[in-house]
């Protein structure tokens, strides 16, 4: 299954040690983590400026270097949009830590991996 990591998740993930990520495939079965291009470039923009969340996206970008990228057709999607679009059509479930996108992913019947605490849960 492929799992989405959107901005929210992938700041969070850089910023502190997680637990429980390996057993994301205990529960979801053999995962393959994927970063859309608007994440890239939502990322790139906060790298950009100055201070701690800067630093964290800089690290971000470091780190979805050996992910597998997608680039969209429709290129003018924000990047929750870009996730939901994503998610949907291929079947994928979706990491974010952001309250109001999990919500929409949930409505849409979307498998949602978050964090409590230190560990990662889905929904």
């Amino acid at each position: 299954m492929e799992v989405v990591l959107d901005t929210s998740f992938l700041l969070e993930l850089v910023s502190k040690p997680i637990k429980r990520l390996s057993d994301l495939e205990i529960t979801l079965g053999k995962i393959e983590f994927v970063v859309l291009e608007p994440t890239i470039e939502e990322l790139k923009r906060i790298a950009s400026k100055q201070g701690v969340k800067a630093k964290r996206a800089y690290a971000a970008l470091e780190y979805v270097r050996d992910l597998r990228r997608v680039e969209l057709e429709d290129k003018s999607l924000s990047a929750d949009s870009a996730v939901i679009y994503y998610a949907l059509k291929h079947g994928a479930a979706v990491a974010t830590i952001d309250q109001k996108l999990r919500s929409r992913l949930r409505e849409e019947g979307v498998v949602v991996i978050t964090l409590r605490g230190d560990a990662v849960w889905v929904d």
